[in-house]
């Protein structure tokens, strides 16, 4: 340690070890996501005889986002003090191993494999650990709240932990499914609308549209006119059936206190993602009152751009968020945040939509039947 840090930085120690730490996931994730991409087959859909997808895949993904935008400061901040080598390789190293990290989960969603799993929860829990002792040490230095690095190091403890506990659930899921078996799959091979089975990025970037497209535009261009079939929980009748359980509901309770309301029908069969698009579509709205505020500060810097700092002390909350490039960076960042919040938001609301038009119109055909 001696040969890269000084006598007087007390933390200096701890980033090396954070960094050694994060080389060597780099290492290890970077060859293990070579391996499995080269040697293991895509594991065909709904093998298992219970429901294939790991769970919380959405709160992971929404915390691997948040981490990997809190590392991406993490760096921007490293590059304000260049002389801190060690701290600047950590902060560079941790980002390069966050992608790793990420690339190698995508590559298990389709290539199921336990291994990898339990030690993707090591990697974080060790990770967690890292910033934690990070962060005890700024704080036994008696560093200011004003600094941006305890709020940094904060942050990645707790996002870090989550993501370790995740995995952990998904190594769980993942055992307890290959030690009870497989049966044959249920679902027909013509089926190309995989929205449900697709990893969260490719849900949040629409990726998984790529290969339902490309199937579209072959069978026009071959002059068919068959697209598959709709998965088994996007069929017309799993809507009607669950309207119908509703309307039942509501009925009953009219008849015991005289008032009945279709509009509760409607709202208990669409409230999940229908409130979920509400709050990205909330959070789209927030986060898009960055830019005009960063802009503001880039001007500002322009206008005056001989204002320095002291480079010697911690970083500051306020040096890092008047620096014009750091503050490019969070725009550009926020500008891509509420793009996709906001087109996820769009499509929650479509689809619900959509499925409440179905269920209304397997409903009207049905009674008409009946009265016939």
């Amino acid at each position: 340690m001696e040969a890269v840090c000084a006598r007087d930085d007390v933390a200096c120690p701890v980033y090396a070890l954070t960094a050694a730490l994060h080389s060597l996931h780099l290492y290890c994730a970077t060859l293990a996501a070579a391996l499995i991409y080269c040697c293991t087959p895509v594991r065909p859909h709904c093998l298992f005889r219970y429901n294939n997808h790991w769970r919380l895949q959405n709160v992971r993904g929404t915390i691997s986002l948040a981490l990997g935008v809190v590392w991406c400061c993490w760096t921007a901040a490293a590059f304000l003090r260049p002389s801190e080598t060690v701290r600047l390789v950590t902060a560079l190293i941790a980002l390069l191993a966050w992608f790793a990290a990420t690339g190698l989960h995508v590559l298990l969603w389709s290539r199921r494999s336990a291994a990898p799993i339990l030690y993707l929860a090591l990697y974080w829990l060790l990770s967690a650990i890292a910033a934690a002792s990070i962060l005890w040490r700024h704080l036994a230095s008696g560093v200011s709240t004003i600094h941006v690095e305890l709020y940094i190091q904060g942050v990645t403890t707790v996002l870090a932990f989550l993501m370790s506990s995740v995995d952990c659930v998904c190594f769980y899921d993942e055992v307890t499914k290959r030690n009870q078996g497989r049966q044959e799959s249920s679902r027909k091979d013509n089926v190309f609308y995989r929205h449900s089975e697709s990893h969260f990025y490719s849900k949040i970037t629409f990726f998984w549209l790529n290969s339902f497209l490309y199937r579209g535009y072959s069978e026009i261009s071959q002059d068919h006119d068959d697209f598959g079939e709709l998965p088994e929980e996007e069929k017309s009748s799993m809507f009607y059936e669950r309207f119908k359980r509703f309307y039942k509901n509501q009925k009953q309770i009219s008849k015991l206190n005289g008032k009945s309301s279709i509009w509760r029908c409607y709202i208990r069969t669409i409230w999940p993602n229908f409130y979920i698009a509400g709050i990205l579509k909330l959070f789209g709205d927030l986060v898009g009152v960055i830019p005009p505020l960063g802009l503001a500060i880039i001007v500002q810097y322009i206008e005056d751009p001989d204002k320095t700092y002291e480079t010697d002390s911690e970083l500051t909350i306020q040096e890092f968020i008047q620096n014009a490039y750091v503050m490019l960076f969070i725009v550009t960042l926020a500008l891509v945040i509420q793009a996709i919040l906001s087109q996820n938001s769009t499509h929650l609301v479509t689809v619900e939509g959509t499925r409440l038009k179905t269920a209304l119109q397997a409903s009207t055909l049905i009674l008409l039947n009946v009265q016939d």
